[in-house]
This record gives C-alpha cells, structure tokens and sequence, in this order.
C-alpha cells in the first residue's frame, strides 16, 4: 500500500464526486462527503467538488489527498489522469460483489473505501458501513390506516427486477384501509421518459381493491424530504429481485426513517440480513413489528459517527494523521 509520509499539519483533502444527478451513485457519494465533513476531531480538513472524468477544474497541488467516488460509468477518470496527481487518492467502491471487492473499479488507487459492512479489511480494502444519517422525522401520515410505502428508479426493463405492484397487492390482502404511496422520479441514467413511469403508475393503481388508496407520484426529493416522506409509512418496501453488484441504496434513507424495512433475498440486501428478516420468510405485515429492533440496530452500529471512526482509522493506517 502506497504511503504518504506523514504530514506535519492538519491535512486537507478533496472529495470529488460526479456532476449533479438524479443518481443513487451521487446521492451515496454526497452522503458519505456529508458524514465526512461534520466532524469534530479536526484531524483533518475536507472540501467537495463535482467533476467530470477530465478532471479539468481540479486543484492539482492544493490537497493532501483526494477521496473520489469513481464510478466506471458516472466518474470514470482514466489512469493517464490520475496518475499525474502525486496525491494519495482514495476510491469509494459502491458496487461491491459477494466475491470480489472491486469489480468494476481499477487498481489505480492508494485505498479503497468499500461501502459494504459485509466486508473484511484485506490489504488497501477498507469496509465501511452504509452511509446512515440522522434528521428530523415526521409522524405516520395516518394512525387510523395502515400506510405502505416506496421509492426507486425505474424503467421499463426493471418491471419484473423492481415489482411495486407487490406492495399494492401486499395492502389489498391485509383487508384492511390501507395508503400505499410509491415514488418513481424521472432519473438520469434509466433513460425513461415521465410518460412511461407515468403509464406503469396508472397499472398500479388499477390493481388496488376498494379499500386501498395507491398514489403514485414523481418527485425527486433532496435527502431530508426523502428522508421525512418515508418516516410517514408505517413500512418502507423494496421488493426487489435481482442480483447486482453493491448494496441497494434505497434502504440507506429508509433506515435514517426509523419504519419498518420490507426487503427479499435479493443480494443487494445481503448486508441487511443479518439484523431483519425478509419476504417471503416473514409476510409484510409480520415484517411491520419484527424489523424495528434491527433497524434501530443498524442505526447505531452505522451512524455518522462510526462511519467517520472507520474514516480516521484508515487515514491514520495510510499516514495521513
């Protein structure tokens, strides 16, 4: 592993993130600068920049190190780039598969923080937990019925990956008044016109019985509403059927509501099951009481501040403090 001599004074870094976007990769990348920068250890300094694979507007002198959430699709810097920075640099590593730590980003890096709690430290591999932050959250948006909600990026070819009409069929078999409200925001990297979204919604709520009441709508929200919107339910649904690489990023803002979390097998997931069960081991309904105390779990063993322990620690491994 490439270390820096140890530097006198407080060091100063740069995370570099991609451009603004409706992207679960920026929005992860924004929380984890966000968690980074409150801290009250003044071990270091840190600054925030959105960038493009050139790199063109970068400081080339002005930082210790640089912390980049690389992305082989959204932030892809070349080599030949990176390597005319004699900074050490740092890669976020969001897309994490069950066998191999980086399998889409390179070994261009001094370090790697890799977002998945699941994970050893094995040599420059540094696991991390979820980037779970703490905000104000709202009551349930109505005592008297059960409320059932979602959000996430879709496209027509993720209608059998991500089924949202589960969770109107979930409400429609408890009997009972039930709100479902599901979130499907026009992203930048699905490709998918409103109208389409707009076509899917009015599918999910032709399948709603009399007593269910199913909105749909299309905001994409800044975190702290996001945040607020899915505390209102009484469980937050993901049922989600797929393998990916990384963790799902859905669940992030889910577990900083506080509510009840639906997921499945699925093993974007996997870094969940060890604090709550799932679907179809347990029915949503089940799911409503016996995933509170694990969320509140992951809360504690994932928060802000163990996040930027996690942090010190591999600055002090690479030398940096």
């Amino acid at each position: 592993m490439h270390k820096l001599p140890k530097i006198a004074q407080v060091p100063r870094g740069l995370f570099l993130n991609q451009k603004r976007a409706a992207c679960s990769i920026y929005e992860s990348g924004k929380m984890i600068y966000d968690i980074l920068r409150d801290t009250t250890l003044n071990d270091y300094t840190f600054d925030y920049m959105e960038t493009d694979a050139v790199m063109s507007n970068v400081p080339m002198k002005s930082y210790d190190f640089f912390v980049i959430n690389w992305h082989n699709h959204t932030l892809p810097i070349p080599r030949e780039i990176l390597t005319r920075y004699a900074t050490l640099k740092i890669a976020v590593v969001v897309e994490v598969s069950n066998n191999d730590y980086i399998p889409f980003t390179p070994e261009i890096f001094d370090a790697y923080m890799v977002i998945d709690p699941t994970k050893d430290r094995v040599k420059k591999f540094f696991p991390f937990p979820r980037p779970v932050i703490s905000t104000s959250t709202l009551n349930l948006l109505d005592p008297k019925k059960l409320t059932f909600g979602s959000f996430g990026l879709f496209s027509d070819s993720f209608k059998e990956e991500k089924r949202f009409y589960e969770i109107v069929d979930a409400a429609n078999n408890t009997g009972e008044e039930c709100i479902v409200r599901i979130n499907l925001p026009v992203a930048t990297y699905t490709y998918t016109a409103l109208e389409s979204i707009v076509k899917y919604a009015d599918f999910l709520k032709s399948r709603a019985k009399p007593k269910v009441e199913v909105i749909v709508t299309h905001n994409y929200f800044d975190r702290k509403g996001l945040i607020q919107w899915l505390s209102q339910h009484n469980i937050n649904c993901f049922p989600y059927y797929r393998e990916r690489p990384g963790l799902s990023a859905v669940t992030d803002q889910a577990l900083s509501a506080g509510r009840a979390i639906m997921t499945t097998e699925c093993n974007t997931f996997r870094h969940l099951h060890k604090y709550i069960s799932h679907y179809p081991k347990q029915s949503y309904t089940e799911l409503m009481s016996s995933t509170l105390p694990g969320v509140k779990q992951m809360q504690i063993e994932w928060s802000g501040e163990q996040f930027r322990y996690k942090f010190n620690n591999m600055l002090k491994e690479l030398n940096l403090i």
